[in-house]
């Protein structure tokens, strides 16, 4: 059996679990989106390091629909606006791992945040919905994925290659 299959099956599998780690820890929603966030972009980080892409692109076509069903994310429309933030981090977490520090984060958040305001104009949605949302593709992104970046690289030297 291929490595890297075995190996990739068992990160996507850790990484949903810890997503799902806000189901069971009673944490406040601003703590959890924070303290969920970083381990899925740490977990993103080294699935693309230790697996490779195939493995880490599954995860992130998977993570936004259970998001969904965990309530995470209030309208489905969002899960391919997800889709395409985290697929912009772990490509540039792949390609550029020495650099990709504050570039994978700068350009998830960006992506993720215009796309979504882009997508809730279109809605025209209530403005409380508009500025919750807007601010959990916002700055936060960038925070949970310097923090995820950092984690993973003292993951992944730590980790038997």
């Amino acid at each position: 059996m291929d490595k890297n299959l075995v190996r990739g099956a068992m990160l996507i599998a850790l990484t949903v679990v810890l997503q799902s780690l806000r189901l069971v820890i009673p944490l406040p929603p601003l703590v959890s989106m924070f303290f969920i966030g970083t381990l899925v972009n740490m977990m993103l980080a080294v699935t693309v390091r230790l697996a490779g892409l195939k493995p880490a692109l599954i995860s992130i076509a998977l993570l936004p629909f259970f998001a969904y069903m965990q309530g995470q994310l209030p309208i489905p429309l969002l899960i391919p606006i997800v889709i395409g933030g985290n697929a912009v981090f772990v490509l540039i977490c792949h390609w550029a791992w020495r650099r990709g520090l504050f570039l994978a984060p700068l350009a998830k958040t960006i992506c993720m945040f215009t796309s979504s305001l882009v997508l809730l104009k279109v809605l025209a949605l209530p403005d409380k919905m508009v500025f919750a949302i807007g601010f959990m593709m916002g700055w936060p992104q960038m925070v949970t994925g310097i923090c995820g970046i950092l984690l993973a690289r003292l993951l992944v030297k730590r980790t038997p290659q």
